[in-house]
């Protein structure tokens, strides 16, 4: 059997073999390298993939022992986009706040509009990390349904996210009201 290399089917199945090969090769890459930086770059090209096949992964990268490899995932999860979001939100009740954090860092990023419920929530959890991350998402979606939430945050013991909660209805405001 001749390989017909003009049919475009036949380059279009080989196309995304490749893709599923080489998404496989760097999901492995990023979980399971010895070297933080082969995990952050094999995670940085997932997310130029931008595949939905690589969300387990990136999720997974999450709670990678190294802050930079993290950060990474919350890059690749903002730019896979939408079809990250449902776990996403669902990683804001993880019980590690690393994760709380990124997920809400992300889903900020993403502007998802479906997690303002959720990081509401978020503004008075345990850890000032996540209540800081949480105000700053919420700023940057601009939803005016988190601003009493997020004003509350004013009295907040960690100046950061006292100040933080500043910038975020200094936002809103603005968002809501074009002439501010």
């Amino acid at each position: 059997m001749q390989d017909n290399w003009d049919n475009p089917s036949t380059d279009s199945e080989r196309t995304k073999d490749f893709i599923g090969e080489t998404i496989g090769i760097l999901s492995f890459r990023a979980l399971h390298d010895n070297d933080p930086l082969t995990r952050k770059h094999a995670v940085y090209m997932l997310g130029q993939a931008k595949e939905p096949e690589s969300i387990d992964t990136c999720i997974k990268a999450l709670r990678d022992p190294e802050k930079a490899v993290r950060g990474q995932a919350v890059w690749a999860l903002a730019e896979i986009g939408e079809p990250s979001s449902e776990r996403l939100i669902s990683l804001l009740k993880d019980p590690d706040w690393k994760v709380r954090y990124r997920a809400a860092e992300t889903l900020g990023m993403m502007k998802e509009k479906r997690a303002v419920g959720p990081l509401i929530g978020l503004v008075s959890d345990e850890n000032d990390h996540v209540r800081y991350m949480a105000v700053k998402s919420l700023g940057g979606i601009g939803s005016m349904e988190a601003r009493e939430s997020i004003t509350v945050c004013q009295q907040d013991k960690n100046p950061y996210v006292r100040r933080m909660s500043e910038t975020a209805l200094s936002i809103i405001g603005k968002k809501g009201n074009p002439l501010l």
